[in-house]
C-alpha cells in the first residue's frame, strides 16, 4: 500500500498542552481542552465562557491563555463533563464531520480510549477521525474511519482494511494499539503514526492480523472529493459561524450562546456550527453573528485567514501578526483563497492543504516569498489570495 510522507524523528518528551499540563506561553499558561468531536452543550459552552477569551483549534479543541493555576479550571471541567479523565484528557483527541451525525460513533471511541490504560501512553498529538461528509479525512489523522464507505485510513493513506460501521470503535482502537507495538519494535520516541518509518503500511499489517481481515486489493487514497467544507451561514437547519483568526471574545462567546439552541460543534476549521435553528430565525440570528464581529459569509476576506498566536503571546514571533492580520483584513472587501500569517518559521496552524504563505520578518513580511513593508500587507495579500485562486 503507499505509505504517506515521514515527519521528522522525534526525540523530546511529547510536551503538548492539556488541561492539567500546561504550555508556559509568554502571556502564561496556555490550556488546551479536549473536546471529541467538537460538540458542546450549552453549560459547557458557558463554563468555558468564564476563562474566556478562547481559541479554537484545527482539531476542534478550546486553548485557553493566561492560566496562572489549573486547580480551578480543572475543578470547573469536570463539573461540566469536560474532564472525564485525568489520565487520558490529552489523549482524547477525535475529530468528527460537524454535520454528518456520527457523534454516537465519537462518543464510544472516546469512552473506549478512557476506559484503555495502555493508551494514555498515546502522545498528546495522536488524532482519530469519524468522516461521514468527506471532510474531516482531509486532516491526516493517525486513525481514520469512514462510515458509510466501510475504510480506515492510517495517517491519511487507505489501509487496505474494510471496517463496517459497527466495527469503527473496535477497529480505531486497536489501531492505536498497533502504533504502540510498532513504535515500541522500532524503539522510536514517535508522537505521530507518520513518524514511524513506513509507519502507514507496518501499522496496517499489524492491525491486519489483530482484526482477523485480509487487504483488498482496490487501495485508494484518502477519499473521493475530500476537503474543507463551507460552514458559514445558514447550513439547512444550520447556521455556520467563524471566529475571526480562531479566537472569540468572552463578549462574541456570550452572543453564540444566547442564540444557539441545544448544543454548539466547535470545528476543525476554526468555527462553530449551530444546530437546530428553526428556518424563520435563521436571517435575524445571521443578523445578530454579524453585528458581534462574527463570520457568517463564505466570501468574506475573514473565511479562510488564519494565524499564529504571534506577539505577545508567543516569544519566538517577530511581530504582532494577530493585529496585522487584522488591519489587513479589515481593508479587503472580499476573500480568495486560503491565507495563513505566521511569526516564525514554524507556521504554527497553518491549514493542510495550499494556502498563501505570510511569513513576519524583521523588516516587515514575505508573501509567498516576496518582501513587503506592514503597510503594503493588505494589497500584497489580496492580490496573492487572487492568484491562488
Amino acid at each position: 500500500m503507499p505509505t504517506a510522507p515521514s515527519a521528522p524523528r522525534r526525540a523530546a518528551a511529547d510536551r503538548c498542552p492539556g488541561a492539567l499540563q500546561v504550555h508556559p506561553a509568554a502571556d502564561g499558561g496556555l490550556a488546551r481542552v479536549r473536546v471529541p468531536g467538537g460538540v458542546l452543550s450549552l453549560t459547557q459552552w458557558d463554563a468555558l465562557r468564564a476563562f474566556g477569551p478562547i481559541e479554537l483549534t484545527s482539531r476542534a479543541n478550546v486553548q485557553i491563555r493566561g492560566v496562572s493555576d489549573t486547580g480551578p479550571l480543572a475543578e470547573r471541567l469536570a463539573s461540566v463533563g469536560l474532564l472525564p479523565s485525568e489520565t487520558h484528557e490529552r489523549v482524547r483527541n477525535i475529530v468528527a464531520s460537524p454535520l454528518g451525525g456520527a457523534q454516537a460513533v465519537v462518543t464510544a471511541l472516546d469512552q473506549a480510549l478512557c476506559a484503555a490504560p495502555d493508551l494514555a501512553a498515546l502522545s498528546g498529538r495522536f488524532l482519530f477521525a469519524v468522516d461521514v461528509d468527506r471532510d474531516v479525512a482531509g486532516l491526516g489523522a493517525d486513525v481514520t474511519v469512514l462510515l458509510g464507505a466501510d475504510r480506515l485510513l492510517l495517517a491519511g493513506v487507505d489501509s487496505g482494511l474494510r471496517v463496517a460501521a459497527d466495527q469503527a470503535v473496535a477497529a480505531s482502537i486497536a489501531a492505536a494499539r498497533c502504533f504502540l507495538a510498532e513504535r515500541e519494535a522500532q524503539a522510536s520516541a514517535a508522537w505521530r503514526l507518520s513518524d514511524l518509518d513506513d509507519g502507514s503500511a507496518r501499522v496496517a499489517r499489524r492491525l491486519s492480523d489483530v482484526l482477523g481481515l485480509p487487504h483488498q486489493a482496490d487501495v485508494r487514497g484518502a477519499g473521493d472529493s475530500v476537503g474543507p467544507p463551507v460552514l458559514l451561514g445558514v447550513l439547512g437547519s444550520a447556521i455556520g459561524v467563524g471566529a475571526p483568526l480562531g479566537r472569540l471574545t468572552v463578549a462574541q462567546m456570550q452572543v453564540i450562546g444566547r442564540v444557539a439552541r441545544d448544543e454548539i460543534i466547535v470545528t476543525p476549521w476554526r468555527g462553530v456550527v449551530l444546530p437546530g435553528i428553526p428556518a424563520a430565525d435563521a436571517p435575524a440570528i445571521v443578523t445578530t453573528l454579524d453585528a458581534a464581529g462574527l463570520v457568517t459569509d463564505p466570501t468574506s476576506a475573514w473565511a479562510t485567514a488564519t494565524a499564529c498566536t504571534g506577539l505577545p503571546g508567543c516569544a519566538k514571533s517577530r511581530a504582532d501578526v494577530r493585529g496585522d492580520a487584522s488591519r489587513a483584513l479589515s481593508l479587503l472587501a472580499d476573500g480568495g483563497s486560503a491565507v495563513h500569517f505566521a511569526g516564525c518559521e514554524r507556521r504554527c496552524g497553518r491549514p493542510a492543504g495550499a494556502h498563501v504563505d505570510v511569513l513576519a520578518t524583521d523588516d516587515g513580511y514575505r508573501v509567498d516569498g516576496g518582501d513587503v513593508r506592514v503597510e503594503e500587507l493588505a494589497a500584497t495579500v489580496a492580490a496573492a489570495r487572487r492568484g491562488s485562486e
